[in-house]
Order: structure tokens, then C-alpha cells, then sequence
């Protein structure tokens, strides 16, 4: 007989067994694994379940350490589940665990909003799934990278932790920088700026002529012909 998932976030760290199984009305915690397909076993950040297992399914539920509350977890679809919804007039009340329906943020990132005691933050999906399954970022400098370059697949498999040049060169080697003309604020295609770069190198003119001529700074020059330098 299945038991309800909602069972196991009731359990806290230190509780006895004849609490554990009460709250799962009455299972076992063999019973309860057999069903669920783990242990419930707390987790000292939260005191939640530190891995749920959805029953029938291959979904992984796991704290998040910078969670508000115990009220939202990370999933290994890659989205943020909560188990509170409002009930109007500032109540919550509790449900199952459901995905939140995240909001498309700048550069193709997805960001959800906890609540608090009637304050919401707001936080980047995958920064959220990283923490829970990959652990707090390793320097406060870090940054999380998207593996496939795709910045809206946020499943524990494609996020790891990086330094900033790591994940500029994934955003480079998958076409996904904002270089060249897909920058928001270039002033050339990159067919003009090739040819700026060949005229320069053939001393047709020089970056100071090419920027008079073209009405642009000077660093706006020595920019365009720096970025078709290869280093050797």
C-alpha cells in the first residue's frame, strides 16, 4: 500500500522511530524505502529528508541549503518544488510537493521567488539545484555552469561549478556569448569587422584613421583588431 509522499518531510533530524512511523501512518522504515525507493534520512542544513524519491517515478526531491524555510526543494527534472500554497488572507496551507512555474530572466536563465513570513527572494533555478545536489559553490566567486551551453536545462547532470573564465568559454564553444555583433551594444556585423581587421593589417589605414573615418573611439578600433589576434 503506498504511503504519502507528504509523510516524509515531517520527519526531522532526532526523531524517534514511533514518531517517524506515525507520521507515515504507521510504515516502517523499510516500508517506507520499499515504497519510495529511499531511506528517509535528515539532512543537518534543514532537518528535511536529505533525498526523497517520488513514488513510481525517477524524480529526486533534496534540500536546498539557502531555502527560507523547509518548504521548497530542488529536483533532479531541474525544477524547484514547493509543498505550501496560499489560501488567501495570508494562510498557507500544505499540499504535495509541486513544481513552481519558474520566469525567464535575462540571458535565457530561469528564476523562481520563495516566501518567508510574507517576504519573497527571488533566485536563479539553476544556482538553486546546483547547491542541492552538487553542494555550496566551492569560492563565493563561483559561478554555475550549463554543460550543453543551454541556459534553461537546469537538471543536476548539466550544472557543475566554475570559475568565470569556465563558463565564458563553455558560452563561447556552444555560440552563446554576447561577442561580436550578437553583443547588445555593437556598432558592426562581424563581416565589418573582419574587414576593419584586414585593412588595418594590410596598412591600408590605421586604427586611429579607421576610427576617425567610421566616427568611432579609438579603443573601439584597438578592440576589433585585438579580438582577431590568436594566441600561439
Amino acid at each position: 500500500m503506498p504511503y504519502p509522499l507528504k509523510c516524509l518531510p515531517l520527519i526531522r533530524l532526532g526523531d524517534e522511530l514511533s514518531q517517524i512511523t506515525l507520521a507515515c501512518g504507521g510504515a516502517t522504515l523499510q516500508q517506507i524505502q520499499m515504497t519510495c525507493g529511499a531511506a528517509p534520512t535528515a539532512s543537518p542544513e534543514t532537518g528535511l529528508c536529505a533525498t526523497i524519491a517520488l513514488m513510481n517515478t525517477n524524480l529526486i526531491l533534496k534540500p536546498i541549503p539557502v531555502s527560507p524555510n523547509d518548504d521548497y526543494m530542488a529536483g533532479s527534472d531541474g525544477q524547484i518544488y514547493s509543498r505550501t500554497k496560499y489560501a488567501g488572507f495570508g494562510r498557507k496551507v500544505v499540499v504535495d510537493w509541486y513544481p513552481l512555474k519558474g520566469h525567464a530572466a535575462k540571458k535565457g536563465y530561469v528564476t523562481i521567488s520563495m516566501s518567508h513570513e510574507g517576504k519573497k527572494v527571488t533566485k536563479a533555478v539553476h544556482r538553486l539545484v546546483c547547491m542541492a545536489f552538487h553542494g555550496m559553490p566551492p569560492t563565493p566567486t563561483a559561478e554555475t555552469r550549463h554543460l550543453d551551453g543551454n541556459g534553461a536545462n537546469n537538471v543536476p547532470t548539466n550544472l557543475c561549478w566554475g570559475t568565470a573564465v569556465e563558463n565564458w568559454q563553455d558560452k563561447r564553444t556552444h555560440g552563446t556569448a554576447s561577442v561580436g555583433e550578437k553583443h547588445h551594444a555593437a556598432k558592426f556585423t562581424d563581416a565589418e569587422r573582419e574587414h576593419i581587421r584586414w585593412a588595418i593589417s594590410k596598412g591600408l589605414c590605421s586604427q586611429r584613421h579607421a576610427a576617425r573615418v567610421l566616427g568611432v573611439a579609438l579603443s573601439s578600433i584597438q578592440g576589433i583588431v585585438s579580438a582577431g589576434i590568436v594566441s600561439t
